[in-house]
């Protein structure tokens, strides 16, 4: 058994993997195990400082937080030798492997696996050579069975709402067969009656209120809500969708596509042609007339709402509305029965998200922004009058900005000088470069979050100052409270100070709701901050000058 001498102490990073989520998790923690044995047998003077994972991570992409990180500390200079179990642990892909190698070789850090030993060109070529094919033939081979399954009738994914799985069924060969499936009678009840409705003209919204009422779970064990009836048509997804309760499996419909420059999938529909279609009338929930008579009923209300004006899409009773814009309360506004979030809805009300989408809250009733707004400022003058350690509070804010920003300011060089090693070292590689262009990317994007722009509040001024400060901005974002353009200044504004405010249904009232605030602790002093960096209507040059 030879050793990998070097005339320095080696810093030692290990990297394990396993591929998919029906795999093992102890798979990691048996190829750590191994590395350690290995670097404690075979490595002389060797220190594992760093162990990077990847859990339920295919080996064909790069996109992964463990090897993501061992990179970094590879360009950054702090490994010297990289551990692994074998390299198809590394990487399956040819060219991904090829660029690791290189990464590794321009800093100066060695790849040392258990099945190759140390790894060379050689190991890179041929290994990743085969590691590809393997990827190629295993795609193959569950393409291959997918389809089988279909043909034969089972069902090749995971199990529809109104069926249970079959075990325990053997083929010919003495092999247990997935994908076999029965009807649950209580489920496929729903199923029908789903159907039953929509082909009525009853909206989805209403069945969904209907199902909650009920209390019948959805199919994720929960509430239901439109998504989960109405779906996606090229994706086959929703109940309304699913063509397995009228007899028929269709696998095939889309593929998957993996960008090579970022490892990220997309799905993009195949031609008609390409449908692997099996006939399963045993499976049939739903009869041929009632399915024409559902579809039929939501092709009318698509073709209805198109030509409304703009591009069809799915009525808003039977599908989502257009979503809202975000108003200065966005996210403060809370429901007093339920305490879910409360948006803006119709005739610009808040009402309750929970009561619109699934009706599991009883609080139908909705206050307008303007008429809280209206109790709202004044609530808050009340509150900035009666607080005593505003100053305090503030001076205490700003030593530890000050200490916050003295950390960003050092993590920002050492930031810089690894963009810089990463230009160097992308000049040196001859390689691909799309990855180290990538990290510097994301390295520039976290600097720039890190740059501090902000202004030092005026810290001279009496208790009494700093408060005619707020009362002057509060007059300022009240008078912007209507205007869309200033919608995002009075909003961070306004939830630096308010924790929430509370709508509660008026008892014994058949409308009208009790409006609450609750304001935050030291709400006060960090609106003072806030307002000299990013508030527009605040005139720093009167606090500047003194």
């Amino acid at each position: 058994m030879t050793m990998l001498r070097m005339t320095k102490a080696l810093r030692v990073a290990i990297y394990a993997r396993y591929s998919s989520d029906i795999q093992n998790p102890a798979s990691v923690a048996d190829q750590v195990r191994l590395c350690r044995e290995l670097v404690k047998t075979r490595l002389d003077a060797a220190t594992v400082v760093r162990v990077c994972e990847d859990a339920a991570i295919s080996g064909s992409t790069m996109d992964r937080p463990g090897l993501t990180a061992l990179l970094t500390d590879v360009i950054d200079g702090r490994i010297d030798l990289v551990v692994a179990e074998g390299l198809d642990r590394i990487s399956r892909n040819l060219s991904d492997m090829a660029r690791i190698h290189n990464i590794c070789r321009n800093a100066n850090c060695r790849i040392f696996t258990s099945h190759e030993g140390e790894v060379s060109d050689l190991h890179v070529g041929f290994k990743g050579t085969m590691n590809a094919l393997f990827l190629h033939d295993l795609k193959e081979k569950i393409r291959r069975g997918h389809e089988s399954s279909v043909l034969d009738g089972r069902v090749a994914g995971s199990k529809a709402y109104g069926y249970r799985p079959v075990r325990g069924v053997m083929d010919e060969r003495g092999r247990y067969q997935n994908g076999l499936r029965e009807i649950s009678e209580p489920e496929a009840t729903v199923v029908r009656r789903i159907f039953q409705l929509v082909a009525e003209g009853v909206p989805v919204r209403t069945i969904v209120r209907i199902l909650n009422d009920e209390g019948i779970p959805s199919p994720g064990g929960k509430e239901w809500g439109a998504p989960s009836i109405i779906g996606s048509r090229s994706r086959q997804a929703g109940i309304l969708n699913n063509e397995l309760y009228r007899g028929r499996i269709i696998w095939n419909r889309t593929k998957r596509i993996v960008d090579p420059r970022t490892g990220k999938a997309r799905y993009e529909p195949n031609p008609a042609s390409e449908y692997v279609i099996s006939e399963v009338p045993e499976l049939r929930i739903i009869d041929e007339e009632l399915w024409q008579r559902a579809q039929a009923m939501r092709n009318k209300a698509r073709a209805v709402d198109g030509k409304r004006g703009g591009r069809p899409r799915m009525n808003p009773d039977l599908g989502h509305a257009p979503g809202n814009r975000a108003f200065a309360l966005t996210g403060l506004v809370r429901c007093g029965s339920c305490g879910g979030l409360k948006t803006l809805a119709n005739a610009g009300r808040y009402v309750c998200d929970r009561h619109r989408k699934t009706h599991g809250c009883s609080n139908a009733r909705g206050t307008r922004e303007d008429v809280i707004a209206e109790r709202l400022f004044p609530a808050l003058i009340s509150d900035l009058h009666a607080i005593t350690d505003l100053k305090e509070t503030v001076q205490s804010m700003v030593e530890e900005a000050d200490r916050e920003r003295r950390k960003r300011e050092a993590e920002i060089e050492v930031l810089r000088g690894r963009v810089r090693r990463l230009i160097e070292m992308t000049e040196l590689a001859r390689v691909h470069v799309e990855a180290p262009a990538k990290r510097i990317g994301e390295l520039e994007t976290r600097i720039h979050e890190l740059e501090d722009g902000s202004v030092t509040p005026a810290l001279d001024l009496s208790e009494r100052e700093m408060k005619d400060v707020l009362a002057r901005a509060l007059a300022e974002i009240a008078g912007h409270m209507t205007e869309r353009h200033f919608t995002g200044p009075v909003r961070n504004a306004l939830a630096k100070i308010v924790e929430n405010v509370t709508l509660t249904p008026i008892p014994d009232s058949r409308s009208g709701e009790e409006i609450e605030f609750s304001f935050k602790v030291d709400g006060w002093a960090a609106l003072y901050c806030h307002l000299f960096s990013f508030w527009p209507g605040v005139d720093r040059t009167e606090f500047e000058a003194r």
